[in-house]
């Protein structure tokens, strides 16, 4: 029996999650860990602002998490609905 390693489970899960309709969340859920982890582009645009030499973790402190949470169940509830809206 083969040994399963990322490399073989990682298909399988995310075709799991795609299947099950989570391909929205699971896209956005992504795209903020992209853009806010340690060497993301926020931390990078926050540290040429600043000129300081070490970034905001902002997926290790409590009150950063809670504002990524909150932005995305905005952005899921609030961009579904006015897509529904505007498209009649």
């Amino acid at each position: 029996m083969p040994i399963a390693t990322a490399a073989t489970t990682a298909p399988a899960i995310m075709s799991h999650f795609l299947s099950d309709g989570f391909d929205d969340f699971f896209f956005l859920d992504v795209l903020f860990f992209v853009i806010f982890s340690h060497a993301g582009p926020a931390n990078n645009i926050y540290l040429g602002l600043t000129g300081k030499y070490e970034g905001i973790r902002f997926l290790f402190r409590t009150d950063t998490v809670r504002s990524l949470v909150a932005a995305m169940n905005f952005l899921m509830w609030y961009g579904n609905t006015t897509l529904l809206l505007m498209s009649g």
